[in-house]
């Protein structure tokens, strides 16, 4: 009931109010025409009330009726016609404005529409006409004025589709709090609609109040204990406290009332994932993709599960398939290379990103993982190119620094000023970072010119205190070092220092 539109008409009901001021009740002409239009008979209401208004043609209530009678024959633009005279002859008719009204907004003509609630909201204010007004404020896009026109209306009388739909406004705007303060209200007036519920449980979802939204969707599970929404909502929410076992069985009601439901089984998979049951994981999304073939969530999440399980060209194959789906899941290339790095098929990987480049030739990541598989094959003036090639994309990425300052010391290059002062600053409080700059710097001083000071051991230890070298691989800097001559002995003596630098600390 709630997701329609509701436009308040009293179509026909003038119509028996029109009986009661007829004194008598004398079967006049014009109750016949009134009595057609209550028995459906609308062309014979047309035929009747013409006849009516060539002798009266000032009887507002004449043309208000055939404005019904054309109304329910479809015929719109007569509809209007009549229902603007009958304005004309008595401003003061309310039901003429209203389904006047009606008819602009059923044919998107919404200023028009506005105009009219407004023409009869100044000279009777009424409820009905400020919450049209409020609906009609919605489909021009002007949520401000259309909560106004709500509140209005409340203020006159509350109702609960005023509440409502300021709740849904209120939550479109990002208000959360004020959307579910309006909601809340319309439960006083009804606490009976399941939607409602539902509304303020998915607000408290958005809020990331999940304990909260959980006792609202289960509210409205009970109002309505088969309406499929509340249920996968319920699952998310307990997927999102982490309790998969009780968002596993919320979806699964999903799936009972809706056993073809594609994301039911999505939703499925996910929570048997995360209970790392594998097998039932990728059956439920094997599940998705025969009812939605181009599941390309499905295939890269099963992509995912045979990773983990190291079944390798399998996963390889999921991959391709969300790629074959949509070209531009850059996640899945990333995926796919990593499984032929793992693989040690290193050509492959590579070709996996540049294809992926190719799609995508602003995306730092691809460009930070094809250096990376550069530097496994010690194709190093590619790497170093690459890295560079990411650094200029997104230059607040600290990782591709650092492999750049390893790459262009064990080639001999300088680091050069440009680039050394923008790393320093941007990542002046990383200190890792900032750490492992300075073990490149302190090795390409060495290298330059033989030694250091005896001191540079305890300056080290002092600017870097309580820090740590996390997962170091030294293998390319000891290549380096051993094909040196002159320099040897003390860039084997600081590799020595800062391989033992953790038992220090």
């Amino acid at each position: 009931m709630m997701k329609k539109i509701v436009i308040v008409s009293i179509i026909c009901l003038y119509s028996v109010l029109s009986l009661s001021e007829d004194k008598g009740f004398a079967f006049t002409p014009y109750m016949r025409g009134v009595i057609c239009n209550q028995i459906q008979a609308y062309q014979a209401a047309v035929n009747i009330l013409k006849e009516v208004l060539a002798d009266e043609p000032n009887n507002d209530k004449a043309y208000y009726q055939i404005g019904v009678s054309y109304f329910k024959l479809n015929q719109q633009d007569k509809a209007i016609s009549a229902f603007e005279k009958s304005i004309e002859i008595n401003p003061k008719n309310l039901a003429a404005y209203f389904d006047a009204g009606v008819v602009y907004f059923e044919r998107k003509h919404y200023e028009k529409a506005l105009k009219l609630y407004q023409r009869a909201n100044k000279a009777m204010p009424n409820q009905d006409f400020y919450h049209n007004i409020g609906i009609t404020q919605e489909m021009l896009g002007k949520s401000v004025k259309a909560i106004e026109a709500y509140q209005k209306s409340i203020e006159i009388k509350p109702k609960l589709d005023s509440y409502y739909r300021m709740g849904a406004i209120y939550s479109k705007l990002k208000q959360h709090q004020k959307a579910l303060d309006a909601y809340q209200q319309a439960t006083n007036i009804n606490n009976f609609i399941p939607e409602i519920y539902f509304r303020i449980g998915y607000t408290y979802e958005i809020m990331k109040k999940h304990k909260k939204a959980i006792d609202s969707y289960k509210r409205a599970i009970n109002l309505d204990p088969k309406k499929l929404i509340n249920y996968k909502e319920l699952g998310i929410s307990y997927y999102n406290l982490k309790q998969y076992n009780k968002a596993l069985s919320a979806f699964q009601k999903v799936l009972k009332i809706k056993p073809n439901d594609h994301h039911g089984y999505h939703n499925t998979g996910l929570a048997y994932y995360k209970l790392k049951q594998y097998q039932k994981a990728i059956d439920a999304y094997q599940e998705a993709i025969k009812i939605k073939a181009d599941s390309r969530g499905a295939y890269y999440n099963i992509g995912n599960i045979y990773a983990i399980l190291k079944q390798y060209n399998k996963s390889t194959n999921a991959y391709q398939m969300a790629i074959n789906i949509n070209n531009k899941n850059i996640d899945a290339y990333v995926r796919m290379a990593l499984n032929y790095l793992n693989l040690k098929q290193y050509k492959k990987a590579i070709g996996v990103f540049q294809q992926a480049i190719i799609v995508k030739p602003d995306n730092y990541k691809l460009y930070y993982s094809l250096g990376h598989t550069y530097n496994e094959l010690k194709q190093y003036k590619k790497a170093t190119k690459t890295y560079k090639q990411a650094i200029k994309i997104d230059p607040n990425q600290g990782g591709a620094y650092i492999n750049l300052f390893e790459l262009l010391l064990i080639q001999d290059q300088v680091f050069g000023q440009k680039l050394s002062n923008t790393f320093k600053k941007k990542f002046s409080s990383d200190k890792d970072r900032i750490m492992s700059f300075d073990v490149f710097n302190i090795f390409k001083k060495i290298d330059m010119h033989g030694t250091l000071k005896q001191t540079w051991q305890q300056n080290f230890r002092s600017k870097h205190k309580n820090a740590k070298f996390k997962d170091w691989v030294w293998g390319d800097i000891e290549d380096w070092i051993n094909n040196k001559t002159k320099s040897r002995m003390a860039l084997q003596s600081a590799l020595k220092f800062f391989k033992t630098f953790n038992e220090f600390e």
